[in-house]
């Protein structure tokens, strides 16, 4: 895996359709500059340039959107690619087709440099297309490589995914069946990794655990490091070993220790984007990572700076292992500053709600109503709810007592079969934010109330109510986010997983 040092003439001697030399290209060679040679039709997708959060919210700590530079920096440093190895605009036919991860990547990839694409495609061996993923149970992180390998005529080499939750694993088998990854190790505890071997779900045996993928991405556990986690102390989780968070980063360098991949990608919550001298989690991180020989940089990033109209705000890290590429510290963090400035300078204007959206008059809406119909109303879970309600809505200047639903909204079918705690909760959310979408999950003091056209972060037992009025003052929503569109919202190719499933 270590970088080849070709020069300009080397590669231009290579004849056109002849097979490139195995390995990496040279990553941190400065790009060459190059015009916006985009066709005219791939250059209207640009959605009005490079977009930073349109949400308004505050920049946190540890966010920077605009202060790195993208790595087609425009920087000449002499060196010319051959005119065959640079014509990459056109992407092969893949069967994401018609979903939204196909729209915003065809977007990305419009915007590269030439040499970029060039390096992309270079950099595409038999050595670069292994992924493993951890504790990430969605499967986007598999669906995200295939799409990305396969629009480029490559075949991306699934190692293995690893997850503890048992319906996750059923999902898992899913998206391996539609990536090529059918028969590939489904591990059932990251604890295990490091040690070589661990139980399969997918054959029923203990499997041995294998090394040396080029990438692997962790989503190790967030719960014990939220912000939304009240009365403990967050400070020593990591360090410590401290419940599921602690746990799962500790089983994640246990199997960067005896795997040594390459490359890794690291998502969490904002508290792992602070300053080292400033987070005890932070900086156990780092100090490990530094000892395992892994340069590491993070930053906060935003989905709906990325297409999908939802202000998920995450921690994402970026490792490299110095001695597989032979980088020194100097060169690793050129190398990282470079990933997250190309990340930046790929940011996209959020799309539109209501193409996540089912029309009115989807058969699945009236579906899901009728198995509403069906399912007990239930009580609420929180026999205290109606003193918690009161104190809060008191406290915001609403009284709890005459709160009522407007009529346009009480007289919906779908508010009508909530429990009365939602009902309280909506109720509220359009007494103080008029239109709004609301998480009636949570207790009302954690109910996330946004205006209409970005979804907030949207989670597995969300249950979001939307309620939007047209000029005249009609409900044009007045329902609940059905799981299928909270899905869309999170990128997935629903309708292709829909069709490998066979419903």
């Amino acid at each position: 895996l270590k970088p080849l040092r070709l020069s300009a003439g080397s590669l231009a001697q290579q004849e056109r359709g002849s097979a490139l030399p195995a390995g990496l290209m040279p990553l941190l060679r400065k790009r060459p500059a190059a015009a916006d040679s985009r066709p005219a039709s791939r250059r209207a997708t640009d959605r009005n340039g490079v977009e930073s959060s349109t949400d308004g919210q505050d920049q946190d700590e540890g966010e920077d959107r605009n202060g790195v530079e993208s790595s087609a920096d425009g920087q000449d440093d002499g060196e010319e690619f051959p005119e065959w190895l640079a014509d990459m605009s056109g992407l092969c036919e893949t069967q994401y087709q018609n979903t939204k991860m196909l729209d915003y990547f065809e977007l990305a990839w419009g915007r590269l440099s030439e040499g970029d694409r060039a390096l992309i495609a270079n950099n595409i061996t038999d050595n670069t297309r292994s992924l493993a993923t951890m504790c990430s149970g969605s499967g986007m992180a598999e669906l995200a490589f295939d799409l990305v390998l396969s629009s480029l005529g490559k075949k991306p080499d699934l190692a293995f995914s690893c997850e503890i939750v048992p319906f996750k694993q059923q999902h898992l088998k899913g998206i391996h069946a539609i990536v090529g990854g059918g028969g590939r190790c489904i591990f059932d505890d990251s604890a295990s990794l490091g040690a070589g071997a661990a139980k399969c779900v997918e054959h029923g045996q203990v499997c041995a655990v294998p090394k040396h993928p080029f990438m692997v991405i962790v989503g190790y556990s967030c719960k014990g490091l939220s912000s939304l986690m009240s009365g403990i102390d967050r400070g020593d989780v990591l360090p410590s070993g401290l419940g599921s968070s602690g746990g799962t980063c500790r089983d994640m360098l246990a199997y960067l220790e005896f795997a040594v991949p390459a490359i890794g990608i690291l998502e969490n919550v904002e508290e792992m984007a602070k300053s080292p001298s400033k987070s005890k989690n932070v900086a156990f991180l780092y100090d490990q990572l530094d000892k395992l020989g892994y340069a590491v940089q993070t930053e906060i990033l935003w989905a709906n700076d990325y297409f999908l109209p939802q202000r998920r705000k995450r921690a994402w890290a970026v490792i490299v292992h110095k001695a597989t590429f032979g980088m020194d510290a100097a060169a690793s963090a050129d190398f990282l500053s470079r990933v997250f400035g190309t990340a930046k300078a790929l940011r996209a204007k959020p799309e539109q709600v209501d193409q996540f959206l089912l029309p009115a008059g989807d058969l699945r809406l009236a579906d899901e109503l009728a198995r509403r119909k069906e399912a007990a109303k239930g009580s609420s879970m929180d026999p205290d709810y109606p003193e918690t309600h009161q104190k809060f809505m008191t406290a915001k200047g609403v009284s709890w007592r005459t709160l009522k639903a407007p009529p346009c909204m009480s007289e919906s079918p779908w508010f009508q079969l909530c429990p009365k705690r939602e009902q309280e909760i909506i109720a509220f959310a359009e007494s103080t934010h008029g239109d709004c979408y609301v998480d009636c999950s949570q207790r009302i003091d954690r109910a996330a109330i946004v205006s209409p056209g970005m979804f907030a972060t949207i989670t597995p037992k969300g249950k979001v109510y939307m309620f939007t009025r047209d000029a005249a003052g009609l409900p044009q929503l007045n329902r609940f986010l059905l799981g299928v569109e909270a899905m869309e919202l999170q990128g997935f190719p629903v309708q292709l997983m829909q069709q490998r499933a066979g419903r």
